[in-house]
């Protein structure tokens, strides 16, 4: 399970905001085997705190003994939009 939490530290609301995570190989590259995942904190109030929990229970995806063994790198990217009033 990977555990991501998100703080709006910013100057106003986030709006829809959603953490996407990828699994990328030593190249930077999206492995084959885990989809790209997104989940949603919705909106976030100044000082809001989502905490999001990813792991293998959503897509079942399987990782074939034939994979390499090596360093992979987890990837979270976390997007919104504010306004400023």
């Amino acid at each position: 399970m990977i555990n991501i939490t998100i703080n709006n530290t910013g100057g106003a609301t986030a709006y829809g905001v959603n953490v996407t995570l990828n699994i990328l190989d030593g190249g930077g590259i999206p492995v084959s085997w885990s989809p790209a995942e997104t989940q949603t904190c919705g909106n976030l109030s100044l000082g809001g705190v989502c905490e999001l929990k990813f792991d293998n229970s959503t897509n079942k995806y399987f990782i074939s003994k034939n994979e390499p063994s090596g360093n992979y790198t987890f990837n979270s990217v976390a997007s919104g939009a504010y306004t400023l009033t």
